[in-house]
């Protein structure tokens, strides 16, 4: 979906018509040889073109790649939390086209200015019909990366760095604060990551899981703080 097939030709060499490069998780790979019919696995090929080089961000499953502005979100057999890190054929098939929405929703309301979302551009995955449920097993969302989409003087941290106590010693945070006020850093974060979060939800029924990992505070200069989800 989007341009994922030309957008792997320019990244991977994907050059065979005949077949699509999709990356995979190290750790997923061992598991697909287990669980994928003798009849997939030999359609499937491994490349001897190596692709950009990748490396695991906070959340495992998600590969930065260098200099590229991407991320790569890859399906991992673990469990975390309530269920198994995998790559729906729902959000394959609907990620770049809700993302291409919300990037127009974004650009025409200014009450949604204070969060940027890394959107979701292309995608790939498996659609088998009589094991369809292998189908999440393999496939692939590139989005943009964070960095790629921050201004050049911006600072910026994840928000779980506030967990880390006590957190007013940290020196990002220290340039968060402003006159070491914390009580109006937190009043701050809030009226401006609440109410576009709230609105979204209720015009649209639209839910950003803004929780700390997902979250980047960001400062600029003497402006307002800013969130990327």
């Amino acid at each position: 979906h989007g341009d994922y097939r030309d957008w792997a030709e320019e990244h991977f060499g994907n050059k065979d018509q005949d077949h699509l490069r999709i990356p995979v998780h190290p750790l997923q790979w061992r598991r697909l040889k287990e669980l994928l019919p003798p009849t997939l696995l030999s359609r499937i090929t491994l490349c001897s073109q190596e692709g950009p080089s990748g490396q695991a961000l906070a959340s495992f499953r998600t590969i930065g790649l260098g200099q590229l502005p991407y991320h790569l979100k890859l399906p991992l057999r673990v469990q975390t939390t309530s269920a198994p890190r995998l790559l729906s054929p729902m959000s394959v098939e609907n990620g770049p086209r809700l993302s291409a929405w919300l990037e127009e929703l974004w650009a025409q309301e200014p009450r949604l200015h204070a969060i940027q979302v890394l959107f979701e551009r292309r995608s790939a995955g498996l659609r088998l019909e009589n094991e369809g449920h292998l189908n999440a097993e393999l496939g692939v969302l590139v989005r943009d990366s964070a960095a790629s989409q921050l201004p050049d003087d911006a600072s910026s941290s994840v928000a779980a760095l506030l967990s880390e106590l006590p957190f007013q010693s940290h020196a990002f945070i220290q340039s968060l604060l402003r006159s070491n006020d914390l009580a109006a850093f937190i009043q701050e974060y809030i009226e401006r990551l609440v109410p576009p979060l709230l609105w979204l939800c209720t015009a649209y029924g639209i839910v950003l899981e803004a929780h700390l990992q997902n979250t980047l505070i960001i400062r600029t200069g003497e402006d307002p703080l800013r969130f990327m989800i």
